[in-house]
């Protein structure tokens, strides 16, 4: 696990994460606080990832914008390539991360970067609380399908994923690897 984490590391300053660290900045809001924005959240609406844009633009270098929103909206229309409990899940994701980034749309001000890396955090912490453990092996590749191949190098990405795969009560990460591995293997990763 430790060769995986340097790894990570080491691709992580080579690659465009270093111009994202480069380029943090921070966001006053440009519109109030909604109510209709938190219902979003408050009922997994994907819409709630623009509301937080509109609020707090952090552009392409911002969580909402370039993983939360995006990703939100992929997999509300991609349900039907996973499993019964895989649908469960992402629909417990989403309430989960967006329920938790109210706090965050509701702040005078954020600091881009800081909340880009604390939404990952709020992710590990929601796959395990919406039943990653039972889930991801099953429906990888379907995960695989809607994720983008630079995802898959994302450090974020990986560090929670491999976080939440050591909670579950089999640590699952040997199978998250295996099926990552037969994915790349029939893919252009």
């Amino acid at each position: 696990m430790k060769m995986i984490n340097i790894f990570i590391v080491v691709y992580c300053l080579i690659s465009p994460c270093l111009g994202f660290w480069l380029s943090s900045k921070t966001v006053d809001p440009k519109v109030d606080i909604s109510t209709e924005c938190i219902n979003k959240a408050l009922t997994g609406d994907c819409g709630f990832f623009t509301c937080f844009e509109e609020r707090l633009p952090c552009g392409e270098y911002g969580y909402a914008e370039s993983y939360g929103g995006k990703y939100c909206w992929q997999f509300q229309q991609s349900h039907h390539l996973f499993t019964k409990k895989g649908v469960e899940f992402v629909e417990k994701l989403t309430r989960c991360h967006m329920n938790r980034s109210i706090t965050s749309y509701r702040q005078n001000q954020i600091e881009c970067f800081s909340h880009y890396d604390q939404s990952f955090v709020i992710m590990g912490d929601c796959y395990v609380e919406s039943g990653f453990c039972d889930v991801v092996i099953d429906n990888f590749m379907s995960l695989a399908r809607i994720l983008e191949p630079k995802d898959f190098t994302n450090y974020r990405v990986v560090r929670e994923v491999f976080r939440a795969a050591k909670q579950c009560p089999n640590n699952i990460s040997g199978g998250i690897i295996s099926k990552f591995l037969s994915y790349k293997r029939g893919s252009s990763l």
